[in-house]
């Protein structure tokens, strides 16, 4: 039974790992994002205050009201551009994969106990649902959140869980 529980737990360390990651990922993408529309809002706010003095340069007599159109046009292009880009950026910022409250408690059991060198009531508590003992003595042992994290495994890392007869292996795809 622990050696099923340590394989289990092993892909519930791998998973979080992964998940770990990919949070490091998703908010390193946030700031860039957030920089380069920060960028994109100054140079638009300088177009907007360069349009301003191109009117008061018409209104002024300095520049030809088609010149000043003309100006208009090339600045208001540019700013619908810049206004694009922001909301391009906005749209395709990540998101990190939701974790079900189930596996994130298993992750977070998992990194606090899950790494003994022998099965204890404490890990018996945090990781095992139920023990089914069936004729014959077959065993069937089912870990909390055993079918979320069977998923997310095999979305993400795709590798599969397999629980079989109290035992766990973890099956990679091929390489």
């Amino acid at each position: 039974m622990f050696y099923s529980l340590r394989h289990y737990l092993e892909s519930v360390e791998r998973l979080g790992l992964w998940l770990k990651e990919e949070k490091k990922s998703v908010e390193k993408a946030k700031r860039q994002a957030g920089k380069s529309v920060e960028q994109d809002r100054v140079t638009i706010e300088i177009l907007t205050a360069e349009k301003m003095r191109s009117y008061e340069n018409y209104v002024n007599g300095e520049i030809s009201r088609d010149g000043f159109m003309a100006e208009k046009r090339r600045l208001d292009g540019k700013i619908a551009t810049l206004k694009e880009r922001i909301e391009k950026i906005e749209d395709n910022v990540p998101e990190p994969t939701a974790v079900d409250g189930e596996v994130e408690t298993v992750i977070e059991e998992n990194g606090r106990i899950g790494n003994m060198d022998k099965l204890t009531q404490e890990m018996a508590d945090a990781f095992i649902e139920n023990v089914y003992i069936h004729a014959g003595g077959r065993m069937e042992i089912v870990f909390k959140g055993q079918d979320k994290v069977t998923q997310m495994c095999e979305r993400l890392l795709g590798e599969s869980v397999e629980i079989t007869e109290g035992r766990a292996r973890v099956i990679k795809p091929e390489e």
